[in-house]
């Protein structure tokens, strides 16, 4: 799959657990989503809970598609509960700020209506990520509400995207 510069390749197996690592054990990345950066004990683990657990993650490697390299991560998780989609984003420090996380998202909302029927999409970030929360804005997302994140007492924000039918 792929859009303007853009191309994602689900995550396949063993041979591209060094991408999912590359970005989970960065803790300039992970400060905005976890608070802290896994350890490669920790990044193991979750990567392969997500491989096994597949029809629950959706999970991508990003590339940019002239360079040919190596950006980040997008995933999407139903939440059946909800009747909606959880998707995230991460992208390497170097590729922040250039747009990529707007055309990441847009294509993804895009791709979510083409092939779910669901009520909305969730996106959850930090509440100090104002790059993430302009991002999701200008995709049409809206503030749905604050929380405390229990690991580290940070404050998150949760958006989302309503689908109309």
């Amino acid at each position: 799959m792929s859009n303007k510069r853009i191309e994602y390749q689900k995550y396949a197996g063993n041979k591209d657990i060094s991408y999912f690592n590359c970005m989970v054990t960065n803790d300039k990345i992970m400060q905005m989503n976890m608070g802290r950066a896994f350890t490669a004990e920790e990044a193991i683990e979750y990567y392969y809970f997500m491989m096994s657990n597949a029809e629950l993650y959706k999970v991508y490697i990003v590339s940019d598609d002239i360079e040919k390299v190596y950006i980040g991560t997008v995933s999407i998780r139903e939440l059946n509960e909800q009747d909606e989609i959880e998707i995230e984003y991460m992208l390497l420090p170097d590729y922040w700020g250039f747009g990529y996380g707007s055309e990441i998202v847009d294509f993804f909302v895009k791709f979510i209506k083409k092939n779910y029927c669901l009520g909305s999409i969730t996106a959850i970030t930090d509440h100090n990520n104002s790059r993430s929360k302009r991002v999701l804005s200008k995709n049409g997302f809206v503030l749905d509400s604050s929380f405390i994140v229990e690991e580290d007492n940070r404050i998150a924000e949760k958006y989302k995207y309503f689908i109309s039918n």
